[in-house]
């Protein structure tokens, strides 16, 4: 846990929302914290950050991402609502003990984890509709104009680019060398409108609650930013085939990507230049994914599986296996399948 959160915050936090503080259950985090209750058989959680007092850029990233998730509700996008406070905010900041606390209040996602081992649940119709949802934000992206005086950061801005503070020089030093590389590949690539703009930025399918085992709702877009669109779904594949071997791994991509991207291509479509570079962003997933984990590590905000995703993470990235599932064609024609 980064942080603890004693029972004078706690009540303070409460007043916000005009709920009792004892009803609050803490329900896990990291680099922040989530607290659950209910009202009226409505779950809510607030997520509670903490941060050098009067940081106004994590305030306004903060601002900037609510925004994003309002503008995605109003698109009739399946997301997991910010609540205003008693104050009629979104972003609150409570200050205590010299530290700074920004609190926001969500709608919970009704239902549960998707349930992989499922064969009702999980098949080409669910794999439809998560691409349903992550092609109509793409198309809404593109017409998506951000408040300037709040807005989400650039792909190129994300601290997990800052390899050289956060990777060791000697025992990381072939991740370095490549990574680098990698970085001056994507600073290359250009940025239409038609494929970069406003993405999640996380969406792993761990960041989709099912409910019914057919209503999916989207949540936890912190990580949100300006990136390739191509980019927010090579996250989603990585997160489906990580810790598989080669070949069950192409019998997943094989049999999910057709189904998934004839839901996406209902609202969106991708040039096949985009999709053809699938394996560049799978490598550089492994790569960004390394040095996130390892400054989350090294900030002592893990969990005790940590160092072995860590260390299948960094064989990824030594063993070019990102790049061996399918040649640049094959990408093409398994997503032309649907």
């Amino acid at each position: 846990m980064a942080f603890e959160i004693s029972n004078s915050l706690l009540q303070r936090i409460a007043r916000l929302y005009n709920i009792d503080y004892r009803i609050l259950k803490l329900e896990g985090g990291f680099d922040h914290l989530f607290y659950g209750y209910s009202i009226k058989k409505q779950d809510f959680l607030i997520r509670i950050k903490t941060d050098l007092i009067l940081n106004k850029k994590s305030f306004i990233q903060i601002k900037a991402e609510i925004d994003w998730i309002n503008y995605l509700a109003q698109n009739e996008i399946p997301v997991s609502e910010p609540q205003l406070s008693c104050n009629n905010k979104y972003v609150e900041e409570i200050i205590l003990d010299n530290k700074s606390y920004l609190v926001v209040s969500f709608r919970k996602a009704p239902g549960n984890y998707i349930n992989f081992r499922d064969p009702e649940e999980w098949k080409e119709l669910l794999w439809e509709k998560m691409g349903e949802i992550l092609g109509k934000m793409h198309s809404v992206s593109v017409d998506f104009i951000p408040n300037m005086n709040y807005k989400r950061t650039e792909f190129e801005e994300d601290i997990f680019l800052k390899y050289d503070v956060i990777l060791d020089n000697e025992k990381d030093k072939y991740i370095i060398e490549v990574y680098n590389q990698l970085i001056n590949w994507i600073s290359t690539l250009p940025k239409p409108k038609n494929a970069y703009g406003m993405v999640h930025g996380d969406l792993n399918w761990g960041n989709y609650y099912i409910h019914n085992k057919t209503r999916l709702t989207l949540f936890d877009f912190d990580s949100c930013c300006y990136n390739w669109f191509i980019y927010d779904m090579a996250i989603l594949i990585w997160s489906l085939v990580w810790d598989k071997p080669m070949d069950p791994a192409i019998k997943v991509l094989k049999e999910f990507i057709p189904s998934f991207y004839k839901g996406y291509s209902k609202y969106f479509t991708l040039e096949n230049k985009w999709i053809k570079l699938m394996s560049e962003f799978l490598y550089f997933h492994d790569f960004f994914l390394y040095t996130a984990m390892t400054e989350t590590i090294n900030a002592g905000n893990t969990t005790e599986d940590y160092p072995s995703m860590l260390k299948i993470i960094k064989k990824r990235c030594v063993s070019d296996e990102s790049k061996a599932y399918f040649t640049e064609e094959e990408w093409i024609n398994i997503f032309t399948e649907s």
